[in-house]
Formats: C-alpha cells, structure tokens, sequence
C-alpha cells in the first residue's frame, strides 16, 4: 500500500545564499515535503510507517550542514538524503522557500522545487 505523507513549514534559520552578506549574517529558510512511500496494508504502527522525526533529523542535516548557494541545490540534496535513508520511499518531492530572498522588491518568498523518485 501506498502512502503520502507531507510535512510542512519546517522552519531553519541558516548561512545558506549566493551572497557573502547571507552566508555570514543567515536568514530563515522554509521546508515543504511531500514523501510517497510503500507501507503494510492497514498498519498501525510506527513500525511499518515512516517516521517523520528521523524525515526530519534528515532535512536539518542539510539544513544545518555545509552552506549552499541555491536553493535549488537544497531542494535536491534533501530529496537525495531522504531517498538515501528511507529504503521505503518512492517519491520525494521538496519546496525550499526563501523569505528574504533579495530581489530588490517585496515578495512572499523564492521557491524552488525538486521531485525525485526510484
């Protein structure tokens, strides 16, 4: 059986960003997942499902770990860590929002996505 699962607004304040001034000073950065994944049919435990703590501890590894410049690349370095350490994962996909991103005008946030699958 298949099951989706999302997390949603994780929230990580790093020295990620293409500038000096952003790797220095940091800003929040924001995390979406959608995560597809094959599980036993009508269990109940955690056991047979996917644990979203240790989903996670896999994000903010990225997240807290060495800095990068796009946020794009942030997108598809935690779906490959995700789909690393979760044998039973099928299906990623992964939305990093950039709040502050610097535009030069006033936005919600930068977006960008990656959707990665076995």
């Amino acid at each position: 059986m298949k099951r989706l699962v999302r997390l949603v607004g994780l929230t990580f304040y790093a020295r990620h960003g293409a500038y000096r001034y952003e790797q220095q000073n940091g800003q929040p950065f924001v995390v979406d997942l959608e995560v597809t994944y094959q599980a036993k049919a009508g269990s109940d435990r955690l056991a047979g499902a996917l644990d979203y703590r240790q989903v996670y501890a896999e994000v903010a590894r990225v997240m807290e770990g060495e800095p990068m410049r796009l946020i794009e690349a942030m997108a598809e370095r935690i779906g490959q860590q995700v789909l690393a350490a979760f044998p039973v994962v099928e299906r990623v996909a992964v939305r990093v929002k950039k709040p502050w991103a610097p535009l030069g005008g006033l936005s919600a946030h930068t977006e960008a996505e990656s959707v990665q699958e076995r």
